[in-house]
């Protein structure tokens, strides 16, 4: 009975947690967010900074597009990350054609 009393706990607080990060997305500038993605392709990034990025959205439509895109790759070895910096060059592309 304890056990499921917990399991209980636990679902609704990760619900809790869950609807307040997909009503709140976070702001990122097209900076941070480079920055963010080139020290994981570098491996320069600190522990679970590649997986905050994935797991919280973010306000900016494209940017946030571009981190479901990642999402969507599984293999993070060389071959999966020249898809991210492709992904990356894209999207950098597109912001600098719209902010001319």
């Amino acid at each position: 009975m304890y056990i499921l009393i917990s399991l209980l706990i636990i679902f609704f607080l990760f619900k809790l947690a869950n609807r307040s990060t997909s009503k709140n997305p976070r702001e990122m500038t097209l900076e941070v967010l480079t920055k963010t993605v080139e020290s994981f392709l570098n491996n320069q990034d600190r522990p679970y900074d590649w997986d905050d990025f994935l797991t919280f959205p973010i306000s900016d439509s494209k940017m946030n597009a571009f981190r479901i895109e990642c999402i969507k790759i599984d293999d993070l070895t060389e071959p999966g990350k020249e898809k991210i910096r492709k992904l990356l060059e894209n999207l950098i592309e597109e912001f600098s054609k719209t902010n001319k």
